[in-house]
């Protein structure tokens, strides 16, 4: 091999090496890169392509959502990951209750043949709707509504885990 060709081999290899750093960086550090890998496989993508843009809750974390486990309290999950974007109320079939967070309260934001209005608060609905069959917790969302981004969210049945789910959602 040529002098010439060494060389360019390890600048190639530098810049190999300097895109990984870079990337890794990207996502918030070796842990958060391993982490988004596991939980994406194939379709992770370590440097935002455009329309693939995702906006997590503030304290969200890869490595505190890979440790969240069946049977895991609400407690416990919203102290490892802190409030989620989002919460819904299923009542089995697609009856379901949409609340976002508003003023420092959760408040619905849709329903699904439910009868619950726009904008009553959660404790309100509590009062009337006072059991449901699951819960689920939002934790991602499209940066631009209707975009692609990656999905984050922990299902929850009588106040446990019963699943956390994550992927790619391609629009």
């Amino acid at each position: 091999m040529s002098a010439g060709t060494k060389r360019l081999a390890r600048r190639l290899l530098a810049g190999v090496a300097l895109f990984v750093v870079l990337a890794v960086w990207v996502l918030g550090g070796p842990a958060e890169a391993w982490a988004t890998w596991k939980l994406d496989g194939a379709s992770v993508i370590a440097i935002p392509l455009p329309g693939i843009s995702t906006c997590y809750s503030p304290r969200f974390s890869q490595v505190g959502f890979l440790s969240v486990q069946p049977g895991d309290s609400l407690e416990s999950v919203r102290s490892r990951l802190g409030e989620p974007l989002a919460i819904s109320w299923s009542f089995g079939g697609v009856r379901f209750v949409w609340f976002e967070p508003k003023g420092g309260e959760w408040i619905a934001s849709y329903a699904h043949d439910v009868d619950v209005a726009n904008g009553t608060s959660m404790a309100a609905a509590r009062e009337r709707w006072s059991s449901y069959a699951s819960e689920s917790w939002t934790y991602s969302r499209s940066c631009a509504r209707d975009s692609s981004r990656r999905m984050r969210s922990v299902s929850f049945e009588q106040g446990r885990v019963t699943g956390r789910y994550a992927g790619v959602w391609y629009d």
